[in-house]
């Protein structure tokens, strides 16, 4: 599979309830969330959505 058919999400890194969640940055991609049902994404949930080889994610860096 090529890099160009893969969805990019970038992601922002927030640790709320003692675990590690995962907010969408841009609001073209609100969709992936909502598929979940939920407006984070888990830990979980990202790897789940990287062994499907279709999905690519990174980290909004911090600004110190």
């Amino acid at each position: 599979m090529t890099e160009q058919s893969k969805i990019h999400i970038m992601l922002r890194k927030l640790n709320k309830y003692g675990r590690d969640l995962y907010y969408v940055v841009n609001k073209d991609d609100c969709w992936l969330p909502v598929i979940y049902g939920q407006e984070e994404l888990t830990k979980h949930n990202i790897d789940y959505l990287k062994m499907t080889n279709r999905f690519s994610f990174e980290l909004e860096r911090e600004e110190l």
